[in-house]
């Protein structure tokens, strides 16, 4: 799909300049930087959604499960 896009020049400069130093296509490392931020953000929003589900709801260990999990452990000697 092509769209048009507007960049300051010295971004566009750089961009081509990174480009041919990585021996990749303009449009390739566009579409690699794009991902990349699209795909760090999508995180950013499950951690936000997280968050909110925490906010009314605790994150607790019931008490008879933490003991449960506690005893499977046994003793470790170091």
């Amino acid at each position: 799909m092509k769209a048009e896009i507007s960049v300051p020049k010295p971004v566009y400069q750089s961009a081509k300049k990174s480009a041919k130093q990585l021996g990749v296509s303009l449009n390739d490392l566009i579409t690699t930087a794009l991902t990349s931020y699209l795909t760090s953000h999508r995180v950013e929003n499950v951690t936000e959604m997280l968050n909110k589900v925490y906010e009314d709801n605790s994150s607790d260990l019931d008490k008879v499960i933490l003991q449960l999990q506690i005893s499977s452990i046994g003793e470790e000697r170091w």
